[in-house]
C-alpha cells in the first residue's frame, strides 16, 4: 500500500473503479406539475415575504403617525386650556374636540371639554363628556368631583352626593370634595351632614373659602341671617374676587334689613362680574324688599336668562308676582321651578301665599304643611300655616303653629306678636299680653310692638289686664318714633288717654287721626275711627271686641 495515498479521503480514479463501483441510475424527465409547484411556491413565498415587509413598514409608519397624532392631541389640549383660562370657552371646546378626534381615548380632553361646557351652562353636553372621561379613566377623582358639580347644577343632589363620595374614596384628603358634597347636602336639606362636611373641609384647609360660603348657605336656610353674613364675609376675606360671595352676603343683608350694606356688596359683585346671575337675583331681592316690584322682576328676568336651571330665581320672581297680585304668572313660575327642583320647599310656601291671598285657607294650610315637611327647620313655614289657621278661626291650631315657630326661632319677635294676636282672638288676654311684652323686649323700638301692648292695656275687656298709665307712656313713645305719621298709631294714644279719663286730649288726638283718611286701609276702618271719636266726645273709653 502506498503510504502516500489515502483512498478514504478521495475516490480512486481509472477504468477499474468505474467498472467495479458504478452506482449511476438512468436519467428520468421531471413532470410539468412539479415545475409549476416550484414556481407557485416561490411566488407565494415572495408574496408572503413582501407582505411581511410591507406590514412591518406600515406598522412603523403607523406608530410614527400615532405618536405624532398623540403629540398633536396634547398640543390641542394645551391650547384649549389656555383658551379656557382666558374665558374663551367656545375656542377651548373646539381645541378639545380636535384633541379627541386625534386621540379618542384621551380622558383628560373629555374632562376639559366637559369643564368648558359646564362654564357655558351646557349641562347635558358636559355630563356626556364627563361620563366618557370616567369610562376611559375610572380612577380619576377629579372627574367624579366635576360630574358631581354638573349634577349639582342640574339640581340632582342625590347623584351629586354619590359622585362626591366616589371622589372622596379615591382622594380623601381633598378639601374641595367635602365642600362640594356639603353644598349638595344643603340642596337635600340635610344640614347636619352639610355642616360636618364643611368642618372636614376646613380641617383639611382652614383657608378654603368655598367651605365658609356653604356654611353661609346652611345658616341662611335656618334663618340665621347674621350667621350667614358672617360666613359669607369670611369667604370674601379669603377669596375677594368671587362675585357670588358678595351676592350671597347681600342676600343676608337684605333679610337683616341692612339695605345699604346690601347695595355695597352688590356694587362690588357687579364690578367683578357684570354678568353674575346670583347678583341680579340678590338685587331683585333687595328691590322687592324696598317695594320696587317692577324693577325686581326685571332683575329676576336677567338672572333667569343667565342661569335658566336655577329654580330659586323663578321662585323669587313668583313671590314678587304674588305681591303684585299677578297670581297667574306666580303659578307659572312655581310650576316651572317645580320641574327643575320638585323638592324646593319655597315653591309650596308661595303656593300657600297665593291660596291665602285668595282666602282659600284649607289649600293654604296644605301647601304650608308640605313646605314645612320639606324644610322642617324653616320656622317661617309653620308660622305661615299658623296665619292660615288663624284666618280660618282655628285659634288652637294657630297658637300651636306659632309656638312651634318660636321653638325653632326663639329670637324672632314677629312670632310672639302673631301668637299674641291668636290669643286675643281666643280672648285669652293674659297670654296675649305676655307675648306682646316679649315681642317688645326683643324689639324695644318697634312702633307696632309698642302699639300692640298699649292698645291691649288701654282697651282690653278685662279690667285686670288694663293699665291706662302704662298704655299712655308706650303710645306716646310710639308716636314719637312714628313722628305721628300713621293715624293708627295716633288712635292708640287717643284710646290710652280715654282710658285714664283725659277725654279732651283723646278727642283732640282722635280728630287728628280721622283727618288723615288716606292712612286707613279701608272705608270700614275710617268708619270705626269716627265711631270711636263719638265715644270719646261722650266720655266713653273704647273696648276691644
Amino acid at each position: 500500500m502506498n503510504p502516500d495515498f489515502d483512498f478514504h479521503s478521495q475516490p480512486p480514479s481509472g477504468p477499474a473503479y468505474r467498472a467495479n463501483y458504478n452506482f449511476a441510475r438512468p436519467a428520468r424527465k421531471t413532470p410539468v406539475w412539479v415545475w409549476l409547484s416550484i414556481i407557485a411556491g416561490g411566488t407565494l413565498f415572495a408574496v408572503v415575504v413582501l407582505g411581511l415587509v410591507s406590514l412591518f413598514a406600515w406598522g412603523v409608519a403607523r406608530g410614527v403617525q400615532r405618536e405624532r397624532e398623540q403629540q398633536q392631541a396634547e398640543d390641542c389640549n394645551e391650547r384649549g386650556n389656555r383658551y379656557a383660562d382666558q374665558g374663551k370657552h367656545d375656542k377651548a371646546i373646539a381645541e378639545y374636540g380636535e384633541a379627541i378626534r386625534l386621540n379618542p381615548n384621551m380622558a383628560v380632553a373629555f374632562y376639559n371639554r366637559g369643564s368648558s361646557y359646564l362654564k357655558i351652562k351646557e349641562y347635558d353636553k358636559a355630563l356626556a363628556d364627563l361620563n366618557k372621561s370616567i369610562q376611559l379613566d375610572p380612577s380619576d377623582p377629579d372627574a367624579y368631583d366635576l360630574r358631581g358639580t354638573i349634577f349639582d347644577w342640574k339640581n340632582d343632589w342625590t347623584a351629586a352626593v354619590a359622585d362626591y363620595d366616589r371622589a372622596i374614596q379615591r382622594r380623601p384628603a381633598q378639601a374641595r370634595y367635602y365642600a362640594n358634597r356639603a353644598s349638595a347636602y344643603v340642596g337635600l336639606k340635610d344640614f347636619a351632614k352639610a355642616g360636618r362636611d364643611c368642618s372636614k373641609a376646613l380641617q383639611l384647609d382652614p383657608k378654603y373659602a368655598d367651605a365658609h360660603n356653604v356654611q353661609g348657605h346652611i345658616a341662611s336656610w335656618q334663618d340665621d341671617w347674621a350667621g350667614a353674613a358672617r360666613n359669607y364675609g369670611r369667604a370674601i376675606e379669603l377669596a375677594p374676587k368671587r362675585a357670588t360671595f358678595y351676592a350671597n352676603r347681600a342676600d343676608a343683608y337684605v333679610f337683616l334689613q341692612q339695605y345699604e350694606d346690601a347695595e355695597r356688596d352688590l356694587e362690588q359683585a357687579f364690578k367683578i362680574d357684570p354678568q353674575c346671575a346670583s347678583a341680579f337675583n340678590s338685587r331683585g331681592n333687595l328691590l322687592d324688599a324696598e317695594g320696587d316690584f317692577d324693577a325686581a322682576i326685571k332683575d329676576y328676568n336677567r338672572a333667569i336668562e343667565l342661569e335658566s336651571s336655577r329654580a330659586v330665581y323663578r321662585v323669587n320672581r313668583a313671590d314678587t308676582y304674588c305681591k303684585l297680585k299677578d297670581y297667574a304668572k306666580a303659578r307659572e313660575d312655581c310650576d316651572a321651578a317645580a320641574k327643575l327642583d320638585p323638592n324646593n320647599a319655597e315653591i309650596y310656601n308661595i303656593r300657600g301665599n297665593i291660596a291665602y291671598d285668595l282666602n282659600n285657607w284649607a289649600a293654604a294650610v296644605g301647601h304650608y304643611s308640605r313646605a314645612f315637611e320639606l324644610a322642617p327647620r324653616r320656622a317661617v313655614y309653620v308660622n305661615n300655616r299658623g296665619n292660615a289657621h288663624r284666618a280660618a278661626r282655628n285659634f288652637p291650631a294657630a297658637v300651636e303653629d306659632y309656638s312651634q315657630a318660636i321653638r325653632l326661632q326663639p329670637a324672632n319677635a314677629s312670632y310672639y306678636q302673631n301668637r299674641g294676636h291668636a290669643h286675643v282672638d281666643a280672648k285669652d288676654y293674659g297670654k296675649a299680653l305676655k307675648d306682646y311684652q316679649e315681642r317688645l323686649r326683643l324689639e324695644p323700638e318697634s312702633v307696632s310692638g309698642l302699639t300692640d301692648v298699649a292698645w291691649l292695656l288701654a282697651t282690653c275687656p278685662k279690667a285686670d289686664v288694663r293699665d291706662g298709665k302704662q298704655a299712655v307712656t308706650l303710645a306716646r313713645k310710639a308716636c314719637e318714633l312714628d313722628e305721628e305719621d300713621d293715624p293708627g298709631v295716633i288712635e292708640v294714644l287717643a284710646a290710652a288717654l280715654a282710658e285714664i279719663g283725659d277725654f279732651a286730649e283723646a278727642v283732640k288726638m282722635q280728630k287728628k287721626a280721622v283727618a288723615m283718611p288716606d292712612g286707613y286701609n279701608s272705608e270700614d276702618g275710617l268708619k270705626k275711627a269716627k265711631e270711636r271719636l263719638c265715644d270719646y266726645e261722650q266720655k266713653k273709653p273704647t273696648r276691644s271686641e
